[in-house]
């Protein structure tokens, strides 16, 4: 994703699958606004975006959802297999996850009014 805000990604078809990454970009582009408060790499390449006011489409908001449930049911089931969790750890986790999405729904409706 770096690339393409950098305008590179043409000088990289040789040893990257463009055509790959141009498939999954929506996808790659909703994971990153999901999860940029606890990665780095994810929160500059949102920051890249915000920067050089690049418009994100409306459906990137709509993968995250499927993309955000993935997330949590992964969170979800290393938090069983650790052991037992106290619900509201569990529910706190579920309301964070409920919270980002309207978050992001409520920026992609913005956007387009």
């Amino acid at each position: 994703m770096t690339l393409e805000l950098l305008r590179k990604l043409r000088l990289y078809d040789r040893v990257f699958d463009i055509d790959a990454y141009t498939l999954k970009r929506n996808r790659y582009l909703a994971q990153a606004l999901l999860i940029r408060r606890m990665d780095q790499f994810s929160g500059e390449i949102v920051d890249l975006i915000r920067r050089r006011k690049c418009r994100i489409s409306p459906i990137v908001y709509l993968y995250c959802v499927p993309v955000g449930v993935e997330l949590l049911a992964k969170k979800l089931l290393r938090m069983m297999q650790e052991g037992p969790r106290p619900m509201r750890v569990v529910a706190a986790t579920l309301l964070a996850f409920y919270r980002s999405v309207r978050r992001l729904a409520r920026r992609s409706v913005d956007r387009d009014t």
